[in-house]
């Protein structure tokens, strides 16, 4: 739901949460002079470069394949998503599936800021399983959270959320991280001097920055952990049925079939890895380094081979030294990382960020929705992303776009668990402590 920090010349998520970095005077100079003409470019080639209410009860048929059951934004609130999942049906009192045929679809950030990150994944994971085994299906999506997570970014993440991903010897192990760091930090500024900080954190505050659990978090999360596996794994949009479902949302402008959305998303993803480790590799970074680290350590290596190259590349006639082939490799890196800020899943109108169907004046974008659902071939979108101002779902566009986010992490939202029933042409809001039918008959037909 926020923005991450970025040198100045790559700055995605909304300005409003950015943490800055150093901003690297180098980094755009750099990037002007490795575009097509630029002095770098022409020495060394190219840079390769989203009514009323019931008593709370059981849907009549809760087997019914047609029955699809929507959950939004959970954020760490296990219990609440427990207590929702029983409400409608979907999970008996050991947590096993008891749906039947019908369809869980969580639409993301179930990660950061509640304590209970580590016990969603597992239900959802084992959900998934035996749902399957019973003729139904759980769809999770990934949101803007989970995303920051599969990044590195874990400013969202407390200790208390470490906490539970911490081993036996989680104190080695953070000892082992913080030695490996302090050689490091003493490596770079020997190789980057001038450029690198002039002090680093002592133990005190790396140790408060990196709480127990920490090294193996970022583990669980990297690419080949059992949580980072399964994130990768999964979309970020889809449609069931007649409906389709996104974490943020759409913005005009943006068409794009799913299929497109979820295969940009999952290239950004394995890019941005591919990256990370070449900067492992490389020894710019470490391999639990956070996503803050990284740009920091990405800001210092622009400004020093900017430096290197050419100390005044506006001269007349000014010519860079000549670059290997693996140096080269090492500079496309860094330009690359300079566009993620037009990547789909940082970009502010992505659609894992996109607030404009929860805050756009409905007469601005209504013939926009109209025609994405057309091109969807659906009767409605539900998304989660921005919590509604009543704590309940709420029908915009006509009853075309339904916001599912509630706040159900009460400590940081103060709303309430919640779930969109989809049966037929009955769309219902499920809540602990009663059902809500919605009217949806302003609707278009498909």
């Amino acid at each position: 739901m926020h923005p991450i920090a970025f040198p100045a010349s790559a700055t995605p998520f909304p300005a409003h949460r950015r943490a800055r970095l150093r901003a690297g005077a180098g980094a755009a100079a750099l990037a002007a002079l490795l575009a097509p003409g630029g002095a770098v470019a022409a020495a060394t080639g190219a840079v390769a470069a989203g009514p009323g209410a019931v008593a709370a009860g059981p849907a009549e048929d809760r087997s019914d394949p047609r029955r699809v059951v929507a959950v939004g934004d959970v954020h760490g609130a296990g219990d609440r998503l427990r207590t929702i999942l029983r409400q409608t049906g979907l999970i008996d009192d050991e947590q096993g599936w008891s749906g039947g045929t019908a369809t869980l679809v969580q639409t993301g950030d179930f990660t950061d800021r509640g304590p209970q990150v580590r016990e969603i994944m597992n239900l959802l994971m084992r959900l998934e399983t035996d749902a399957q085994e019973a003729g139904g299906e759980v769809m999770v999506l990934l949101g803007n959270h989970e995303t920051m997570n599969l990044m590195a970014d874990v400013r969202d993440v407390t200790p208390e959320i470490f906490a539970t991903f911490a081993s036996e010897d989680a104190e080695r192990r953070r000892e082992d991280a913080w030695r490996r760091y302090r050689t490091h930090e003493a490596r770079r500024r020997k190789d980057r001097e001038g450029f690198a900080p002039a002090k680093s954190l002592s133990r005190h505050e790396w140790m408060r920055a990196h709480p127990p659990g920490f090294v193996e978090y970022m583990e669980a999360m990297g690419p080949g952990g059992h949580y980072g596996r399964w994130l990768r794994s999964k979309p970020i949009a889809a449609v069931v049925g007649d409906t389709v479902f996104l974490h943020g949302g759409l913005a005009p402008g943006r068409e794009a079939s799913i299929e497109a959305l979820n295969d940009t998303a999952r290239q950004e993803i394995e890019r941005f890895d591919r990256h990370r480790r070449h900067l492992v590799d490389a020894g710019v970074i470490l391999p639990f380094s956070t996503f803050e680290e990284m740009f920091a350590a990405v800001a210092v290596e622009l400004q020093a081979w900017t430096e290197r190259l050419f100390r005044d590349p506006l001269a007349p006639r000014h010519r860079p030294r000549p670059v290997t082939r693996r140096e080269r490799a090492h500079i496309e890196v860094l330009a690359d990382l300079q566009t993620i800020n037009s990547w789909s899943i940082t970009d502010p109108e992505g659609p894992l960020w996109y607030r404009g169907f929860a805050l756009r004046p409905e007469r601005d974008v209504a013939d926009f929705i109209g025609d994405m659902l057309a091109r969807f071939d659906v009767a409605r979108a539900v998304v989660g992303h921005s919590v509604t101002a009543s704590r309940r779902i709420v029908g915009r566009f006509d009853e075309r776009v339904f916001l599912i986010d509630t706040g159900m992490l009460e400590s940081s939202y103060q709303g309430r668990a919640s779930a969109l029933e989809l049966l037929g042409d009955q769309v219902t809001a499920v809540y602990l402590e009663e059902r809500i039918p919605l009217d949806t008959s302003a609707l278009s037909p498909r």
